[in-house]
């Protein structure tokens, strides 16, 4: 009766103190995250560059937590980075070319919507710089992203990107991204 008695103590004392150590909860996402892009260029931009790469930075005034809805659909956002596509090598009359690799910077602002609450959409505008065979150029670009939480800190999800530059066609190219929020 004494060794029923002890373990039903032991077990009611270690239930009553465990309830009291509970592991500190890791922080939740902030309004940052940073994401790589994989950049696959569309229409004429497609036949003189090769599938680039960009690295870029996302602020928002609302939280890249997972399940929580805000009372506000929409919220401000900002993006910035730079992406980067190798030039083709094509023969043009008998004779080889390569086109010079193709860099972009850009720092832009617009809105973020979150729909439900693992999918977040991102439309930003803004400056564009272009650097091409040494050459700057400022021009007028848009990004339209979609984010899908597939975990607390990180997203992926498709896009588009527009650029638009003077004396130049519009360049198109087709964006998968994976951010990491913090």
């Amino acid at each position: 009766m004494k060794c029923i008695f002890f373990l039903l103590t032991t077990l009611f004392v270690l239930q009553a103190f465990s309830q009291h150590y509970k592991k500190a909860e890791d922080k939740k996402p902030g309004p940052g995250s940073i994401g790589f892009t994989l950049n696959i260029p569309m229409g004429n931009f497609n036949s003189t560059h090769t599938i680039g790469f960009g690295l870029d930075y996302t602020w928002t005034t609302r939280s890249f937590k997972k399940d929580s809805i805000s009372d506000k659909l929409i919220h401000f956002a900002a993006n910035a980075g730079a992406s980067y596509y190798g030039g083709k090598r094509t023969t043009t009359t008998g004779n080889e070319f390569t086109y010079g690799g193709y860099a972009n910077v850009f720092a832009m602002a617009g809105i973020d919507c979150k729909w439900t609450a693992p999918l977040v959409i991102n439309l930003v505008t803004g400056p564009v710089m272009s650097i091409y065979k040494g050459d700057s150029d400022l021009g007028f670009g848009v990004n339209l992203l979609s984010n899908y939480s597939v975990s607390p800190r990180v997203a992926a999800g498709p896009g588009v990107q527009y650029r638009k530059f003077a004396e130049a066609d519009a360049l198109w190219a087709a964006v998968f991204r994976i951010s990491y929020n913090f």
